[in-house]
């Protein structure tokens, strides 16, 4: 039995602020609710495909039209400090929990279905939290620097949305609930910029040498960042057996 799609209605407010605290200080903060669509892809399936779907028992995933659009809610706080008349920095805090997330479940047999089989369903969550940094230094005889650093703790049901297919298409398996570290779980991520140039014709030597060294600049990036998460596997030793030089 087919049953009609209900619409879904969904509110986005987002709010900004920022304001300072002192000639040099400047607070901001921001909160937001943003909604993303379901990809096509898992909406859509005729119905030709459908039954032959049920009929043939096949290790795939229905589609689903009933799917609700993901939401994420975003919180952010931070502070901009100027340091002396050359020196900037920032740190920001976030949380972001998404809810609503495409995931797979698994419907329970019946009578024209004995095997049951996997849909595609909004039972996945996640959040990410951290802190982002930075730290800039406005040219200074010809050296200009900028660090950037975040920290990110990214954790749960699901690293996307056929992450579970196989568990979903086994009538014994269990679906997991508990969550766990995110594909893009990356603890530490940064970057240093270093940018060394001359500048205009005040800067430089007349002559020969100045039309060279006019804008002239060295610029070197050094970008840094640790591991994703894995799950190790011990993998079974195979013994081989090498001939000997002689042989």
């Amino acid at each position: 039995v087919y049953e009609q799609s209900k619409p879904e209605i969904s509110f986005s407010p987002r709010f900004g602020f920022s304001f300072p605290i002192t000639d040099k200080t400047v607070f901001v903060a921001n909160y937001g609710k943003f909604v993303q669509l379901p990809q096509l892809d898992f909406l859509y399936i005729n119905r030709l495909a459908f039954e032959y779907f049920f009929k043939n028992s096949v290790q795939n995933v229905a589609e689903n039209s009933a799917l609700k659009p993901e939401k994420l809610t975003s919180y952010e706080i931070g502070i901009k400090q100027k340091i002396g008349d050359y020196l900037d920095m920032g740190l920001t805090a976030y949380y972001k929990e998404t809810k609503d997330q495409i995931g797979i479940s698994r419907i329970a047999g019946s009578s024209t279905v004995p095997n049951g089989y996997a849909i595609y369903t909004n039972t996945d969550f996640s959040t990410a939290k951290g802190l982002d940094f930075y730290l800039s230094l406005r040219r200074t005889n010809r050296i200009a620097v900028d660090i950037s650093y975040t920290l990110l703790y990214a954790t749960g049901v699901g690293a996307d949305a056929n992450a579970k297919f196989t568990l979903a298409n086994n009538p014994n398996g269990v679906l997991p609930k508990f969550q766990f570290p995110l594909d893009f779980d990356q603890r530490h991520t940064g970057s240093v910029n270093f940018d060394y140039r001359f500048g205009g014709w005040s800067d430089v030597p007349k002559g020969f040498f100045g039309h060279i060294l006019k804008d002239l600049g060295l610029n070197v990036l050094f970008s840094f960042n640790s591991g994703r998460p894995y799950t190790a596997r011990d993998l079974p030793r195979t013994a081989f057996s090498f001939p000997d030089d002689g042989e």
